[in-house]
C-alpha cells in the first residue's frame, strides 16, 4: 500500500512559500494513496493569532509529498478545487466563537424582577422545608402510636443509609463507542452520572420532589408493598455541540440537547 505525507503551514511570507523562513508547520500527517474523504486539522492556535492581528493572516499552505520527502505528481493526489467540484467538498474553516457580552444592569425595573425572583425561590424553597418537617413529624408520631419496632428500624435504617445521591464523572469517549468515524470534534466529552442512595429523610441537598420526599417516607414506614426508595437521577441537564459529518459527508455543527448531567436529586 502507497502513502503520502501531508503537510499543513501558516503562510508567513507569500513571497518565500518555499522557504523555511516563509511558512511555520502546523500539522502533518501520512495517508493512504487510495483514501478519498475529509482530513481535519487543528489550527486554533493560528486563526486566534490572525483575529487579534488580522495583518498576519497570510492563509496556509499545504504540500503533498512521498514518504522520501520527494513532491507527488498532481495526478496521484489531488484536493477539491472551489470550481470544479460541488460545494460539500469545499474547504472550510469552522470556528468557534463566544459572543456573550457582560453587560451592567443599572434599570430599576430588572433590579426589581430579579428581587422578586429571588423572594419566591426563598418562599418556594420555605414552603418545601415546612412540609418536609411535617411529614417527618407524621412518621414520628405514627411510629410512637403502636409501631415503635417500626420506628426503630426506620432509625436503623438512616444510620445505615449508603452515601447520599451525587454526581460523578463519566467520560464518554467516541472512539470506544464506535463513533469516532462521524463525529469530527470533539473526541469526547465528560457526560457525568448519578449515583447514590435516596434513603429517608431526604435533605434540601439532595432536591427531592414532593413525590420522592412522601415516597421515601412511605417506604421506611414500609407501608407500600414492593416499594423502593427514590431514584438518584439527573435533575438538569446541559446540551454540547458537535462538529459531524452527515450522511452526504457534509460537515455540520449542531446543538445535541440533554447530553450532559448538570445536576442530581431524589426523584
Amino acid at each position: 500500500m502507497f502513502y503520502h505525507q501531508i503537510r499543513l503551514y501558516e503562510v508567513l511570507d507569500e513571497y518565500r512559500l518555499y522557504s523555511p523562513d516563509g511558512v511555520r508547520l502546523l500539522d502533518q500527517r501520512r495517508i493512504s494513496a487510495h483514501r478519498h474523504g475529509w482530513e481535519v486539522f487543528r489550527v486554533t492556535r493560528t486563526v486566534q493569532q490572525w483575529v487579534n492581528d488580522s495583518t498576519t493572516n497570510h492563509g496556509f499552505f499545504l504540500t503533498t509529498t512521498s514518504l522520501s520527502g520527494r513532491h507527488v505528481n498532481g495526478s496521484y493526489v489531488r484536493f477539491a478545487q472551489r470550481s470544479h467540484h460541488h460545494n460539500s467538498k469545499q474547504p472550510q474553516l469552522v470556528v468557534f466563537t463566544d459572543v456573550t457580552k457582560r453587560v451592567r444592569v443599572a434599570s430599576y425595573s430588572i433590579l426589581e424582577r430579579a428581587r422578586e425572583r429571588a423572594r419566591r425561590k426563598r418562599r418556594r424553597n420555605y414552603m418545601n422545608a415546612r412540609m418536609h418537617d411535617a411529614l417527618t413529624r407524621q412518621l414520628s408520631s405514627s411510629a410512637e402510636g403502636g409501631r415503635h419496632r417500626r420506628a426503630t428500624d426506620v432509625f436503623q435504617y438512616s444510620r445505615r443509609r449508603k452515601k447520599s445521591c451525587s454526581r460523578h464523572e463519566l467520560y464518554v469517549d467516541f472512539d470506544e463507542i464506535g463513533w469516532s468515524g462521524w463525529i469530527i470534534s470533539p473526541k469526547g466529552y465528560n457526560a457525568y452520572h448519578c449515583k447514590g442512595g435516596c434513603p429517608f429523610p431526604l435533605g434540601q441537598n439532595q432536591k427531592p420532589t414532593n413525590h420522592a420526599t412522601v415516597q421515601s417516607i412511605v417506604h421506611a414506614l414500609r407501608i407500600g408493598k414492593d416499594l423502593g426508595t427514590p431514584s438518584c437521577v439527573p435533575n438538569k441537564l446541559y446540551s454540547i455541540s458537535l462538529l459531524y459529518f452527515d450522511d452526504d459527508e457534509n460537515v455540520i455543527l449542531k446543538q445535541y440537547d440533554d447530553m450532559v448531567a448538570a445536576s442530581c436529586g431524589c426523584h
